[in-house]
């Protein structure tokens, strides 16, 4: 369970960044996607399901990838 909680909260630090980074440029419907993804982790991080916190980050893993394959341009 300590290993997930790591992982998650060191998880939350790039997407952060990434958001910070884009500001505008980022596609609206991705960067709610991250920053829901980040709250899902952050309460998941609290409980004692080691399977959700996992499936958590993984989920936030997938939209931190999305935002930054194709950031918004105009």
């Amino acid at each position: 369970l300590v290993p997930a909680r790591n992982r998650a909260d060191s998880q939350t630090h790039r997407p952060r960044k990434s958001l910070k980074e884009l500001g505008e440029k980022a596609d609206p419907p991705k960067k709610a996607a991250v920053e829901a993804a980040i709250a899902d982790l952050e309460t998941a991080s609290k409980g004692e399901d080691k399977d959700i916190i996992e499936s958590r980050t993984e989920a936030l893993s997938n939209a931190s990838l999305a935002l930054r394959l194709r950031p918004r341009t105009s």
